[in-house]
């Protein structure tokens, strides 16, 4: 919801609770403009820092993170594997291409699919050459 789509029930309940908040964020919480980013931004730190974190290659974290965002880290790791120790072992034994490859083609969700292709194109045209 708003700006940064952030799903109370799962990204804003995780920020919540590692700010020692109890519950869901509002709708009205959520949809200043302010809070929102907030919320957004800190789960994506959320993702790269704790739920992801076993993911060595930048890149592939990156991607890992990207598709997580929109489908939940859980669902990212069972793509590789249903134990998340070994999901992120093979993870690391891939280059970040081929798990580029396997989230754009073996997710379960076309739209974290399409989500990881859209986000991951449009990141080239934002970076300097």
């Amino acid at each position: 919801m708003g700006l940064m789509q952030v799903v109370q029930h799962s990204a804003g309940r995780d920020v919540f609770r590692s700010q020692g908040k109890s519950g869901l964020p509002s709708r009205s919480y959520l949809f200043d403009p302010a809070n929102n980013i907030d919320t957004g931004t800190a789960y994506l730190a959320m993702l790269n820092n704790v739920y992801l974190a076993g993911i060595d290659n930048p890149t592939s974290r990156r991607y890992a993170v990207i598709t997580a965002y929109n489908g939940g880290a859980g669902s990212v790791l069972r793509v590789f594997s249903s134990d998340k120790v070994q999901a992120a072992n093979i993870i690391n034994s891939m280059a970040p291409g081929d798990v580029y490859q396997t989230l754009t083609t073996r997710h379960p969700s076309a739209e974290s699919r399409r989500y990881l292709y859209k986000v991951n194109t449009a990141q080239k045209s934002y970076r300097r050459k």
